[in-house]
This record gives C-alpha cells, structure tokens and sequence, in this order.
C-alpha cells in the first residue's frame, strides 16, 4: 500500500482526526440500522477466533449494502506467508553474518535487499531509513526462536541485534 497514490484523501490521519466526529456518527448510525433490524445474521467470511466480531461487523456491514467483508483473506494470508519467508531467510542471513552482534540498518542493508525485503524505489538513503522502519515493525516477533531487539544507539544510530528465545 506504501507505493500506491492518487488517493482521495492526502493525509488520511490528518482527515479522519478533522472528521472524527462524523465519522464516529455514521457508524453508528450504520450499528444503529443493523439492530433495528433486528441484528440480521452475516453469511459471509468469518474470522477464526474472531467469529462473533466477524459476525457483528459483517452483519453490520451486510446489512448496509457493503459487501467484501474479509473476501481478501486468502490472498491477505497468501502474501503475508511471503513476507514471513523473506523475513525469516533475512533473519538467518544476520544472524550468520553477525550473529548477536549489534548492527545498524545499514549494516544490514545488503542482507536486505539480497533476502527479497521491499524497500521501495527511492535511493540507498531511503531504502536504509525504510529498512530502519522495517526493522522497528518487526521487533519482537520471533523468527526460528530469534528476537529482533533494539541494541542501543551509538553515535546518533540506532543499533539492531538477534536474541535467542528459549523455548516455551
């Protein structure tokens, strides 16, 4: 989503803070159909382990005319299992490169883009400050029992390294 523009909205934060207000109005209004209606069930996709928030907010949904709710899950799942394959062949690039050791993005910044990781179209620069952003997300998730922490800052740089997880 990060590549994509034209959107409708420029800074969608800065719209939705300035139309909080109506925003909060008109899903409520939309709840509010949705249970006059008698809470009309959803027939579509639901969210395992999330049935009954599926339920509601595709009833809610279903109820008002908008369809789509959760029909992108297989392909969400598809390329998130793609993300999680060029993470975990980075993680392991690392942590044969430098193992515990503290690095900074740039240091990291060829594993990275060798490991297939998007960093956009910009130049090493950008690509370094994204690869910072990247790595900032993906802290304390587990890669084969490896932890991606923060390691300090040295000189005005953030410093990034590998902590093995005992197991559960």
């Amino acid at each position: 989503p990060w590549l994509r523009n034209n959107f409708k909205h420029k800074n969608l934060l800065t719209w939705v803070s300035e139309n909080r207000g109506k925003l909060i109005w008109a899903g409520l209004t939309l709840a509010q159909s949705w249970i006059a209606a008698g809470r009309p069930n959803y027939t579509g996709q639901v969210l395992g382990s999330f049935e009954e928030w599926s339920n509601v907010v595709g009833g809610i949904l279903q109820h008002c005319g908008i369809d789509g709710f959760l029909g992108n899950l297989a392909s969400f799942y598809k390329e998130a299992d793609q993300e999680a394959d060029t993470y975990l062949r980075f993680v392991h690039a690392w942590n044969e490169k430098w193992g515990a050791e503290p690095v900074g993005s740039s240091d990291l910044f060829e594993l990275a883009v060798e490991s297939g990781i998007e960093l956009g179209k910009g130049g090493d620069r950008s690509a370094k400050t994204r690869l910072g952003l990247i790595l900032s997300k993906m802290r304390d998730r587990v890669f084969d029992g490896l932890t991606i922490e923060k390691g300090g800052v040295v000189n005005g740089n953030q410093k990034w390294l590998l902590v093995q997880k005992p197991p559960f």
